[in-house]
């Protein structure tokens, strides 16, 4: 994806104009992300995913984003940045951030899913 216009207005009048044009919609959720509002971010990087369903970035940084919700501490975005993440590998698997960011939040499932189990065997 080519940089593009950043300002916020630009690319909401770019949406607004034609909503095909994923790269606004990606320009737009990076620069949503940056004002951690990553909702709004994931609404924007599905909507390009949509337009753009074999592009590698929009689900990695939707996985990105996604970890940034509720600070990335719940189990279910945990596990959807995981599959957003290794969608993108799968697509293109030279980029070297894309390894790593996916790294990092399989030991917090892992150990989510471990603390689920011992909350469940405590009911019992």
């Amino acid at each position: 994806m080519n940089t593009g216009s950043t300002n916020i207005e630009d690319l909401n009048d770019r949406i607004a104009n034609n909503s095909n044009d994923a790269e606004a919609y990606f320009h737009r959720a990076r620069h949503l992300m940056s004002l951690d509002q990553n909702q709004k971010a994931v609404e924007d990087l599905s909507a390009a995913l949509k337009i753009q369903p074999e592009n590698d970035k929009l689900y990695y940084f939707r996985g990105v984003a996604t970890l940034g919700l509720s600070g990335g501490n719940r189990f279910e975005n945990i596990s959807d940045a995981i599959k957003d993440m290794t969608k993108a590998i799968e697509l293109k698997a030279t980029v070297p951030e894309y390894y790593y960011n996916l790294a990092w939040p399989t030991p917090i499932l892992k150990n989510s899913a471990r603390q689920q189990r011992i909350s469940l065997l405590r009911l019992i």
